[in-house]
């Protein structure tokens, strides 16, 4: 569900390398990132009543994602993300689902099979039409996605250079909260039929998998190189905010309660506040 739900942040991403703004899905990543970290984390939390980190490779993941997150902060200290740093985040990204992987224990479970609306019944004329009637709608729905990028990236282009903003402030406030919808949606879904493992994996997966193999692919495919840092000050600083409450949250019971999640509520409408005051 990470890798589906992070398409649209992949095809950005690709999308605004090659038209040579690559910050732009930057600043998108680091956007949808922070909603990951407190919108939709809280939404998920306050619907299921507390989020319990009940195993300790969910605690690891989860301090291995806050350590993703803020990695690429890291690789631009001397002011870009270059090809090799690109490089880096991909390797890093490979080496988590290894480790991930490795964790046999927690995909042990057996689960019965949920039968498909009568799949296994049908003919084999009728398989074979059902999968590319499946694989059509597939295709489809790819050609409006990156359609769907394109349009975004050219939108975000023109907003910016209308109202005189930065791309990255586009990226981090505008296009990072399209982007995280699906996550977001997804998170609270889950969380009402009462399934925190969902949550947690949908989520910290995403956060990992956009701020290490895509913005790895997008910096691969054309540098980003940063002229101005102040539009990462505030969304630096709240990422790091709320990767920091995370860590208290969940540190002394492994788990974060209805009230820390209205914390993180609070901490991302600072963050949207901060935001529109900075312009």
């Amino acid at each position: 569900m990470s890798v589906a739900v992070s398409v649209p942040e992949l095809f950005i991403g690709i999308t605004a390398a090659f038209q040579g703004i690559p910050e732009l899905s930057f600043g998108n990543i680091v956007g949808a990132n922070i909603i990951h970290f407190t919108l939709a984390l809280a939404l998920a939390t306050i619907v299921l009543g507390e989020l319990k980190f009940e195993s300790n490779n969910v605690r690891t993941s989860a301090d291995f994602t806050i350590f993703f997150a803020l990695f690429p902060f890291l690789l631009m200290i001397d002011g870009a993300l270059s090809r090799v740093d690109g490089v880096i985040l991909i390797s890093s990204f490979f080496i988590y689902v290894v480790w991930v992987f490795s964790k046999r224990e927690r995909f042990s479970q057996n689960y019965k099979p949920i039968a498909m609306d009568g799949y296994h019944a049908l003919s084999p004329i009728e398989k074979f039409r059902q999968v590319m009637r499946d694989m059509g709608q597939f295709i489809v729905g790819m050609g409006v996605l990156l359609l769907s990028a394109q349009g975004i990236v050219s939108s975000a282009t023109y907003f910016a250079s209308v109202f005189h903003v930065p791309l990255v402030t586009v990226g981090v406030f505008v296009v990072g909260l399209g982007t995280a919808l699906p996550e977001t949606y997804f998170a609270v879904s889950s969380a009402r039929r009462g399934n925190a493992w969902m949550v947690m994996g949908n989520l910290l997966g995403a956060t990992v998998l956009t701020a290490s193999f895509v913005l790895g692919l997008v910096a691969f495919l054309e540098p980003i190189i940063i002229t101005d840092y102040a539009p990462f000050v505030t969304a630096r600083a709240f990422l790091i905010l709320s990767a920091i409450a995370i860590l208290l949250f969940s540190r002394p019971d492994k788990k974060i309660t209805s009230r820390e999640a209205f914390a993180l509520l609070t901490i991302y409408m600072l963050f949207a506040a901060a935001q529109v005051m900075a312009q």
